[in-house]
């Protein structure tokens, strides 16, 4: 019976289908930098993209937001989605990290709160790209 049992197992595992195998690629940290006109919305603002290459995988690990006028500060009450995921300024509704992120490209909308419209705003993220292995 116990062998029975072993040989079942190896036999569904055999005919399963995995989507395949993550292989290190490259870390990643990029910036978005822009400057809002309003505060609009919904829907938010978009103010970038960021694009997950075909067969890749992106695994991030951290966002930071901030306004640059004339040094860099954090913005209380900022709020970031990256492809409708809240990732940044509503205390409870904030996504747990990691984030992945299959292929495909994914819009970033900020509504911000400050009333300097003409201060550059940076949303940055870091993370790991895989490969995604057959």
């Amino acid at each position: 019976m116990k062998h029975l049992f072993t040989f079942l197992l190896v036999a569904i595992s055999a005919t399963s289908f995995a989507q395949g195998n993550l292989q290190f690629n490259q870390a990643v940290y990029d910036e978005i930098i822009s400057t809002p006109s309003s505060n609009t919305g919904p829907p938010a603002p978009v103010i970038g993209d960021i694009v997950v290459g075909p067969g890749k995988v992106l695994k991030i690990t951290a966002v930071s937001y901030s306004v640059n006028s004339g040094g860099p500060y954090t913005e209380n009450g900022g709020k970031v989605w990256i492809g409708g995921l809240n990732v940044y300024g509503v205390p409870g509704w904030i996504c747990q990290f990691p984030i992945w992120l299959p292929e495909g490209t994914y819009p970033v909308s900020v509504v911000v709160t400050n009333s300097n419209w003409g201060d550059s705003r940076i949303f940055s993220y870091s993370g790991i790209e895989f490969n995604v292995v057959p």
